[in-house]
């Protein structure tokens, strides 16, 4: 599974980045970790409400999480010129495995595609806690009750 690129290109994506808790760049996540997607773009022309779409995927191609920047208090009226866009998990819960980060930049629709990058960029996620499998770690707890 190679990247891919395609769009109008009247907005682009210069460049993607993966960043740590401590703001530096990574491709080796922590499960649990706080991570931040950094996104560079330039506009070409002056777009009026774009919106950002970013999913992560398996090596597979499957779907394990996907956003758009419609589902924030953040949202991005008119794009001209370089912008910065940061995504930012609190806490990664993606188990241990790779992972492919893919972007788009669409009409506020979503029909126009201005800029679309999949797999664009594999991180890998470490985990230290064995007692969890799968894909993602969900929050909970047992408990006990004798009859």
């Amino acid at each position: 599974g190679a990247s891919k690129r395609w769009g109008t290109g009247d907005v682009r994506v210069s460049s993607l980045s993966l960043l740590d808790g401590r703001n530096r760049s990574t491709d080796v996540v922590e499960s649990g970790a706080p991570l931040t997607l950094g996104i560079e773009l330039s506009a070409h022309a002056r777009v009026e409400t774009p919106v950002i779409r970013v999913m992560i995927t398996t090596p597979h191609g499957d779907l394990v999480w996907g956003t758009t920047t419609q589902r924030g208090a953040a949202t991005l009226r008119v794009l001209e010129g370089a912008t910065t866009a940061r995504l930012t998990l609190p806490a990664l819960p993606l188990l241990e495995g790779g992972y492919y980060v893919s972007v788009a930049v669409t009409d506020s629709t979503g029909s126009t595609e201005y800029d679309h990058c999949e797999r664009w960029l594999r991180f890998q996620v470490h985990q230290t806690d064995l007692s969890d499998s799968g894909l993602v770690a969900i929050p909970s707890t047992w408990s006990f009750t004798r009859h």
